[in-house]
């Protein structure tokens, strides 16, 4: 599913960019330098930011990382 029309960017992209971005010390800022999305229009910057969130919690709620 595309999270953003203007760049064509989709969801799994988006949040392969945000976890780069955040693992190399960045954040949602660099991971739309780096995929365009967010840039054009900004209709999608609600649904970025509602996926970020979600993207970035996951590990922290220890959903994406095995069980001890």
């Amino acid at each position: 599913m595309y999270v953003c029309l203007c760049a064509q960017v989709t969801e799994a992209e988006w949040q392969s960019a945000l976890s780069q971005a955040v693992a190399a010390g960045g954040g949602w800022r660099e991971a739309s330098m780096a995929t365009g999305a967010g840039t054009g229009c900004g209709g999608c910057r609600a649904f970025l930011a509602e996926i970020s969130a979600t993207t970035l919690a996951l590990p922290v709620l220890g959903v994406l990382e095995p069980a001890a």
